[in-house]
């Protein structure tokens, strides 16, 4: 992107005097709007306005639900309150990976919890012009469908399963939770992890089970997923290298399957050494 003239600094400088936006903000209006100040703060007053009128919504949502009976407070929603939500407003089955779909949107801390910050701001996130139950659900099952279909997305999902999985005081997620979560999401509606010939995330499963018995890092828990769209690339692991920078788990893993499988590995280096 070319440097602003003297001219368009001045006008970038006039904008923000006039609408206090930063100076990253003035550029992008001004540049849409063709450095035209009139034009590019109108747009900005009147998105601006539509966005406080949006936010504010969100917020009288979250308001709408507190029952301070079951101890729902300004801030947080009790767990009663939460499942509430997930389940009779979002049409959310909180037995399979769909929770944590609602749990990312919401940006929630935990798994049964709610608090108004996340609330607000994983909401004003979204790209939902209006705000009724009806759109928040749709919202929510159109992100679900995205899990099967969608890496990037998915990992999205899987990545905040953790924050929202772990106590808040620990840095790691307790292995029966990690068990129990990698079961939900490497699982419809999730994204299974099997290939034609292996289903993987039920062998991880029996590794872990039989072979580890620590608490999970968030290291450890991101890197299985990548270790999980490798495999479901090239399930004859020809990928793997026990130099790479793989978490020490995964390389026993490796060499637990092999043991497990050894016909596969002479036939994979039968093949190596044919060609």
């Amino acid at each position: 992107m070319p440097p602003l003239t003297t001219v368009q600094k001045a006008i970038v400088q006039r904008f923000m005097n006039a609408t206090g936006a930063n100076e990253k903000t003035a550029q992008r209006f001004l540049r849409n709007a063709n450095y035209k100040l009139d034009v590019a703060a109108d747009t900005y007053l009147s998105a601006a306005s539509s966005d406080t009128g949006r936010v504010a919504a969100i917020e009288k949502a979250y308001d709408d639900m507190v029952t301070t009976s079951r101890g729902d407070t300004r801030d947080v929603l009790s767990t009663e309150t939460t499942l509430e939500y997930l389940q009779q407003d979002l049409g959310v089955n909180v037995e399979n990976a769909e929770m944590f779909v609602a749990l990312e949107v919401i940006k929630a801390p935990a798994v049964g919890e709610i608090t108004r910050q996340g609330f607000v701001d994983g909401w004003k996130a979204t790209d939902l012009s209006t705000f009724s139950k009806a759109a928040q659900k749709q919202h929510v099952q159109d992100s679900i469908a995205l899990m099967s279909s969608d890496p990037a997305y998915f990992r999205k999902v899987y990545r905040h399963a953790f924050i929202a999985g772990k106590e808040s005081s620990q840095k790691s997620l307790a292995l029966e939770y990690a068990k129990i979560y990698w079961t939900i999401l490497f699982a419809e509606p999730g994204r299974p992890w099997k290939t034609a010939a292996r289903d993987w995330g039920s062998l991880w499963l029996e590794f872990v089970e039989e072979k580890y018995t620590h608490s999970v890092s968030k290291d450890l828990w991101n890197m299985t997923l990548e270790f999980a769209y490798k495999t479901m690339a090239d399930e004859s692991l020809s990928f793997y290298n026990a130099e790479d920078s793989w978490p020490g788990v995964v390389d026993d893993f490796v060499v637990w399957y092999r043991a497990k499988f050894p016909k596969q590995n002479t036939t994979e280096d039968q093949m190596d050494e044919s060609q």
